[in-house]
């Protein structure tokens, strides 16, 4: 299996008037995004009033399925020229045009649903409709962002990105507007397609059809048919989720479903008490940010009578002594009793198989700030349906 790229060594130059891609070396990641938490978004509705918070999209491709969620509070013109463009059957037929392994894909230009449309004018239709609205949603992988023309922030329109590993270097230079939650499996496999040394795809990739559909799960009836598998170097384990907390847990289905926590580890382990992981910031060599990262999004508590048993999955509070608003991706899970944490923090599911795997590495050892010395990567999450 693949692993993800722990450091990004590539970013983007998206688009000459000739359609070329030129790509950037990059050699850090960005320390502006990875020392504190960024401040809650302030939403502000794009003029058709719609609750574009509540919608996804589904593009169906010949090579499989990619669901794709919205940033409207971050980004609400990106986000609703989109939707207006697929509720008008703009995409259809339009391909993935451009791809670099492993890097991102790009698709969505008018000019590439004609097969005869010369090579050296893909990527240069569809321009020139927005004007920016740069934001502090990291670049991770799955991240969804608006093509730019080089050196020209107002010159976004249908084309669009997705990162198939993190391009952190990007963020606040591209417009974040949205993120996948299915499908980065065949995210990934699009990137894989033979191109030329440009960039050019060899072969047709195509958007058979771009929909949109009101946001799912969104009821606790729902997830009740959804089970989260983590694939680890030392064996899987699953998750199931708790009705008390339908959104805690449809965040965390969301992320694991479009790749957000692949390749993370635990960054924290208090032996035989608690796992801690989901920080993508622990895709990155350097510790001083493990611990650090967020999702994009801050969730407020869902109170419940459940207590914090062996086996309990919550999600974490990034400012636990000030803020109980302030959990964002990073979970946790429990290897015993953990009473403290009763009703301090939102339990959301509970570990079905693998238990014992989890004990082993809840005995792994740590330095002096509890972090692994030798971490194990969560490879993979995956989500499956039924029982």
């Amino acid at each position: 299996m693949r692993t993800i790229c722990r450091r990004s060594t590539l970013g983007l130059l998206l688009l000459s008037l000739s359609g070329l891609v030129a790509l950037l070396a990059a050699d850090r990641w960005v320390a502006t995004v990875a020392g504190q938490s960024p401040p809650q978004a302030t939403v502000t509705a794009p003029a058709s009033q719609e609750n574009l918070e509540n919608l996804q999209a589904v593009i169906e491709t010949d090579r499989g399925q990619i669901v794709i969620a919205f940033f409207p509070g971050e980004a609400p013109e990106h986000v609703a020229y989109f939707v207006r463009q697929a509720r008008q059957g703009a995409y259809n037929g339009t391909t993935f045009h451009r791809v670099t392994k492993d890097v991102l894909i790009q698709g969505g230009d008018p000019l590439s649903r004609n097969t005869a449309t010369p090579p050296v004018q893909l990527g240069s239709g569809g321009l020139d409709k927005l004007k920016p609205e740069f934001n502090q949603r990291v670049f991770f992988r799955g991240t969804v962002g608006a093509v730019l023309r080089p050196g020209k922030p107002e010159s976004a329109g249908a084309q669009f990105f997705i990162c198939v590993t993190d391009q952190m270097q990007l963020t606040g230079k591209y417009t974040a507007f949205g993120r996948v939650v299915r499908g980065i499996d065949v995210v990934e496999t699009i990137s894989a397609v033979p191109a030329d040394k440009s960039g050019l795809t060899e072969q047709r990739v195509v958007m058979k059809s771009v929909t949109i559909r009101p946001a799912s799960p969104s009821t606790a009836e729902e997830l009740k048919q959804y089970r989260v598998v983590i694939e680890t170097d030392k064996g899987p384990f699953t998750i199931e989720f708790l009705p008390d907390a339908p959104k805690h847990a449809a965040h965390f289905l969301n992320l694991a479903g479009g790749g957000f926590y692949d390749g993370t580890v635990f960054h924290l382990i208090l032996p035989g008490y608690l796992l801690q992981g989901g920080d993508p910031m622990t895709r990155g060599a350097d510790r001083q940010y493990w611990g650090r990262g967020w999702s994009g999004e801050w969730l407020a508590p869902e109170p419940s009578p459940i207590k914090f048993e062996r086996g309990t999955v919550g999600m974490m509070l990034m400012r636990p002594d000030s803020d109980p608003r302030s959990a964002s991706c990073q979970f946790f899970i429990c290897l015993a009793r953990a009473q403290a944490f009763d009703g301090k923090y939102t339990a959301f599911g509970r570990v079905t198989e693998g238990m014992e795997l989890l004990d082993q590495l809840g005995q792994l050892q740590t330095d002096d700030q509890k972090r692994p010395v030798e971490p194990v990567v969560l490879r993979r999450f995956k989500v499956v349906t039924g029982s």
